[in-house]
This record gives C-alpha cells, sequence and structure tokens, in this order.
C-alpha cells in the first residue's frame, strides 16, 4: 500500500510549497514495467511474479499511466541509460535504476534533491553509492513528503514578527 500511496503523493507534481515533485523514467524502468505486467501471477519466485496482464494492458500501462505521471502529472522525463553507476554494490539492473535517479533533471538550472523509492532492501542498504541520491522506501518517502508539507503548513500559520 504505501507503493501506492508514494506513486499519489506525486501525482500532484509538489513536494511541498512551490517544491516542484518531478517523476523520472528510463528506457530500463519502462522495459521492466511492461515486463512485470505481463509476467504471470504465479511464478515461483518474486523476480518471476507480475500482474498476468495482456501484452496489450501492460503496454497501456506504460502509455496511460507513466507517460501521464512524468510528463503531463509531474513535469518529469525520461533519461537514456548508456552506462551504469553503482555497480558494484549494486547488481547491474538495480545499477540502472539508481543511475536514472542520478542523471534525472541533470539540466536543471539549481542542483535538484533526487530520490530513488524502492521496496528493494538491497537496493536500500547498498553503501559507498557515488551520486547523490538518497534512496528511501516508500513509508520513509511518504513520511519526508508528509513532514515537509506540514512544516510549510504549521508555519505559515505562526504570526510573523515585527
Amino acid at each position: 500500500m504505501d507503493s501506492l500511496r508514494a506513486v499519489a503523493v506525486t501525482t500532484t507534481g509538489r513536494f511541498a510549497g512551490p517544491d516542484l515533485l518531478q517523476v523520472w523514467s528510463s528506457d530500463h524502468i519502462d522495459r521492466l514495467l511492461v515486463n512485470k505486467a505481463q509476467q504471470p501471477r504465479n511464478g515461483a519466485t518474486a523476480e518471476s511474479r507480475g500482474l498476468g496482464w495482456s501484452p496489450a494492458d501492460a503496454n497501456a500501462l506504460l502509455t496511460d499511466f507513466l507517460d501521464e505521471l512524468v510528463y503531463d502529472m509531474t513535469g518529469g522525463g525520461r533519461v537514456e541509460i548508456v552506462g551504469v553507476s553503482g555497480n558494484p554494490p549494486l547488481d547491474h539492473e538495480d545499477a540502472r535504476v539508481y543511475t536514472t535517479a542520478m542523471r534525472a533533471a541533470a539540466d536543471a538550472t539549481l542542483p535538484s534533491i533526487k530520490y530513488c523509492v524502492t521496496r528493494d532492501r538491497e537496493f536500500r542498504c547498498a553503501k559507498d553509492l557515488d551520486g547523490h541520491v538518497e534512496i528511501l522506501y516508500p513509508d520513509e518517502f511518504l513520511t519526508l513528503v508528509r513532514r515537509s508539507r506540514a512544516a510549510l503548513a504549521v508555519g505559515g500559520m505562526r504570526p510573523r514578527s515585527h
């Protein structure tokens, strides 16, 4: 549920106050999304289990949901993954996701704060990664956004000193 809630808070396109919250993707993440949607529900391992959707429905998830979230709702974008960062300690697949986070909004005028939200424990606990990306579990991301929004709301209610 926390993963769905984390996605839901991004749909506003705002982190807290005027601060933008953009969602970024890559060709790797796009392929992974479609693949997981098509994998059978009853796979032998977590890596081989998915939603059991048809190829058409899986592709619609990409175009109707992820594209809308990335571009329309949050103003994010896609990065091209040529080489990877973070391998080791991350495996090659996780390093591709990490590289997506590192390269997101790379041409922004002001340096952005980058979060990579994952339920993957090994990914979350990886040490000595070379980028400036905060890796969070979905519940940690939700707490961060909620606290940031609450702090701004409370700060706006305080009387100003003259």
